[in-house]
């Protein structure tokens, strides 16, 4: 188990009174530190870079509020995003998961009949890039059909997403009636293929889950070892 350092900063994007802001835990001191994230024009943060953290505070149909934070020396500030006109990203087709300045849109559409009239069923998933375009995400790349069709029908899904060392990793938590199943997908940025981890079958039946984590170290060195967090709604 990850320990945290005792000089260490943990942060979290939130919504407070319409604004977004960045909250920070203190392991040194044992308190919280709340900073405002205002909105800057131009965008300050567009694209990913050394020691910055993205955060994803709030999302809705085409659009989400990404804080960014870094150093001690460097403020929060937020960007508004949004998809471009005609993507067709909305909740009635899809649902998002974001994380590190990335989003993935997960397409589905409805089992229609039977036991199964509550199922969906993935039709694709998209990564989608912070880019270099300001406030509208960029897309990168479409996982192959063939793999998307391993993906198991759901009644409801969770997901997590990182991206670490030049690739991109999508985990999805689905349950299907009391059984639940995890997908592991990656993307490489190096060469933008797409592969599919296989995850042993762990039996898990009625299980109650709010959330799912991938552990690992965050490249920024104000950050202690411990892993992103994202549920995807």
């Amino acid at each position: 188990m990850n320990q945290i350092k005792p000089d260490s900063k943990i942060p979290f994007a939130e919504i407070h009174q319409g604004l977004p802001v960045l909250l920070e835990y203190r392991s040194d001191t044992d308190a919280w530190q709340s900073s405002p994230a205002p909105d800057q024009d131009p965008p300050q943060c567009v694209s990913p870079e050394d020691g910055i953290v993205y955060l994803n505070a709030v999302s809705w149909s085409n659009e989400s509020i990404i804080v960014c934070a870094g150093p001690e020396n460097k403020e929060p500030t937020s960007l508004q995003k949004t998809f471009p006109e005609g993507s067709d990203v909305d909740a009635n087709c899809c649902f998002h998961v974001y994380g590190h300045g990335n989003a993935v849109v997960v397409r589905w559409t409805k089992i229609s009949g039977g036991e199964s009239a509550r199922a969906k069923i993935v039709l694709g998933a998209e990564l989608w890039v912070m880019g270099s375009k300001g406030r509208e995400w960029e897309l990168a790349s479409r996982a192959p059909a063939e793999m998307v069709e391993k993906i198991k029908p759901y009644e409801a899904v969770i997901g997590c997403l990182e991206d670490r060392k030049g690739v991109v990793r999508l985990i999805l938590m689905s349950r299907w009636k009391e059984w639940w199943d995890m997908t592991w997908l990656s993307n490489d940025r190096a060469d933008g293929k797409w592969r599919w981890v296989p995850v042993a079958d762990f039996g898990a039946k009625r299980l109650d889950m709010a959330g799912i984590t991938l552990a690992s170290s965050f490249p920024s060195p104000w950050l202690p070892t411990s892993g992103p967090r994202h549920v995807a709604n």
